[in-house]
């Protein structure tokens, strides 16, 4: 008979949990908003070992190419012969290491010099004489291991100079 009594209780109590948790949903539920909104937030309150801790460090710079120019020296589209200079820079200042390549147009020919940006990031390299006649245009490619993409410059070769 006691445990009669028993399972009769613990059914009874299985019951009532259930009942209690359904009417707790349907409670929560009735109290909801219709529709949703953003909460406002007013003020945040750091811990405070969080308070104390200090600035944040800005991000760290990234180097990058700020300029890639060529400058005409000598010869034409007809000479034997022509020279340029290729000059640009790197910001911020520093001692890069870089690759200059050059490539023509017309007659095909090419060429790579590894080198050093200076102390203030400024590079410059003279290239020539490089043989000819045939070079209708020069462009100048510089990369850097330690610069993310590369920059890009051209330039045509000035024409040969008409006879009268």
């Amino acid at each position: 008979m006691v445990k009669e009594d028993h399972k009769i209780n613990e059914g009874r109590r299985k019951a009532l949990k259930k009942i209690a948790a359904g009417t707790s949903v349907l409670i929560g539920y009735s109290i909801l908003p219709e529709e949703w909104s953003l909460p406002i937030i007013q003020s945040v309150v750091l811990p405070a070992h969080a308070a104390t801790s200090g600035e944040v460090p800005p991000p760290p710079v990234v180097p990058s190419f700020v300029q890639c120019t060529i400058e005409w020296l000598d010869g034409d589209q007809l000479t034997q012969n022509i020279s340029f200079v290729v000059t640009g820079s790197i910001t911020p200042a520093g001692i890069y290491p870089i690759q200059v390549a050059f490539s023509t147009v017309g007659v095909v020919d090419s060429g790579t010099f590894p080198m050093n940006t200076d102390p203030t990031g400024v590079y410059s390299i003279g290239i020539g004489p490089v043989s000819g006649p045939g070079y209708t245009q020069v462009t100048v490619v510089v990369t850097s291991t330690a610069v993310s993409g590369s920059t890009t410059c051209s330039i045509d070769v000035p024409p040969s100079p008409q006879i009268p």
